[in-house]
């Protein structure tokens, strides 16, 4: 018996070949698409002509602008919006930068800022931090918010994070908050790691070791509201051992 022919299949290489002039029609249609939709986003129609910020307080709008690198007759297609906002968020005082882009030729950036929990002393002038203990920069004017002494600084920066050293005293504020911080006018470490404050009356209250500061701060804050009511004068304030409080008031109140 001879050998059993081979089976070929045939027309594949022409079809091929008759697919081809389609792919490149294709492939012209895409490029020429490309092309165009560049020289559309690229046109002058969508040049950046105007930025508007908002939600500045202490940050200005200069400082914002020249962060963001935003140069007139760019393309708003070419600007990220993520880029610009981590630029912006470089600011000590920016906690965060939403950026927007408004058809055809403009950019909103909103800004929020950080808030001053409180002002420590440094050399002859006074450092801004955070609730975080991010230093926010040199103290502008006078603030109604407490000082927080007992810490040695080493040199600091705007921007620099300082919150291990400064925990006892800013967990004491954020139990507070931030309307009720305006009771102190200072926050103390002491070297042996106990925690004082002084009211705005310049009464001591003594918090000692910083544990259980939610609940000693709750009792100071009913003490002292109790004092007003009472219109009582307090020597001292007690609350190292926050379930025996012991309130010490002047001689003659």
């Amino acid at each position: 018996m001879g050998r059993p022919l081979k089976r070929h299949k045939v027309g594949h290489a022409s079809r091929n070949w008759r697919a081809t002039p389609r792919l490149l029609v294709a492939f012209g249609l895409a490029a020429l698409g490309a092309a165009g939709l560049c020289l559309l986003l690229d046109s002058a129609y969508f040049e950046l002509r105007e930025v508007t910020v908002t939600g500045l307080n202490r940050v200005t709008e200069t400082e914002v602008l020249r962060l963001s690198g935003l140069k007139a007759g760019t393309s708003i297609w070419r600007v990220s919006p993520a880029a610009v906002s981590q630029a912006v968020k470089s600011h000590p005082r920016v906690l965060n930068a939403t950026v927007k882009r408004e058809l055809p030729s403009r950019l909103r950036i909103e800004v929020s800022e950080r808030v001053t929990a409180g002002v420590i002393p440094y050399y002859a002038a006074f450092l801004e931090v955070d609730a975080t203990g991010r230093v926010l920069g040199l103290a502008e004017g006078r603030l109604q918010v407490p000082v927080i002494t007992g810490v040695d600084l080493p040199r600091v920066l705007p921007g620099d994070e300082l919150g291990p050293r400064l925990w006892p005293a800013l967990e004491v504020l954020r139990h507070l908050g931030e309307p009720l911080s305006a009771l102190l006018a200072e926050v103390h470490l002491t070297e042996d790691g106990e925690v004082v404050v002084y009211t705005a009356g310049a009464v001591p209250v003594y918090l000692g070791r910083p544990q259980a500061l939610a609940a000693k701060v709750e009792v100071m804050v009913a003490l002292l509201a109790e004092l007003a009511r009472t219109g009582a004068a307090a020597e001292y304030i007690d609350l190292r051992n926050v379930g025996r409080p012991l309130v010490k008031l002047r001689e003659g109140k």
